[in-house]
């Protein structure tokens, strides 16, 4: 079963996401209580553009094992992009409140805070990001352009 996972995994990055796929099918047949085999699945739904694949997925894999920080990211981005903001942000804080140093989950949260005007929450995150990735330019910029956003509001 591990070999179907590995090989699932050496597929998935030659981007054949049908591969990928079929080698995750055949780890979960063996093991149907698998959640790595899940959650890598659910990447290749996703990276297919089938959201709720990979929702389902995501979801099997979290059942299965409540602490992947991983299956918790990877579903707040299929939320996300089906446009359920509080279900991403859900989902990021349960990978960060896992892995506190979840670099990604704070960049993610804090363009939802950002999009829900919650400026200073964004602020916190990005700040976090920053620290966490000294050296992305991501981290700095999205400061400044929250910093922007806050000196406008007291501007009014």
């Amino acid at each position: 079963m591990n070999a179907y996972l590995n090989r699932g995994n050496e597929w998935s990055a030659k981007g054949d996401n049908d591969r990928a796929i079929a080698d995750y099918n055949e780890a979960i047949r063996l093991n149907p209580q698998y959640a790595d085999a899940y959650n890598n699945r659910g990447a290749e739904w996703y990276a297919k553009g089938d959201k709720d694949r990979a929702i389902a997925d995501y979801n099997e894999a979290i059942r299965l094992n409540p602490n992947d920080a991983d299956a918790y990211y990877n579903r707040g981005n299929a939320w996300s992009d089906k446009g359920d903001n509080d279900g991403a942000i859900a989902d990021y804080n349960e990978a960060i409140r896992l892995i506190p140093q979840f670099a990604n989950a704070y960049y993610n949260r804090a363009l939802y805070w950002e999009f829900k005007n919650d400026l200073a929450q964004a602020l916190t995150d990005f700040r976090n990001f920053a620290r966490l990735n000294p050296n992305d330019p991501d981290g700095p910029r999205a400061i400044q352009r929250i910093e922007n956003k806050i000196d406008a509001k007291k501007v009014r």
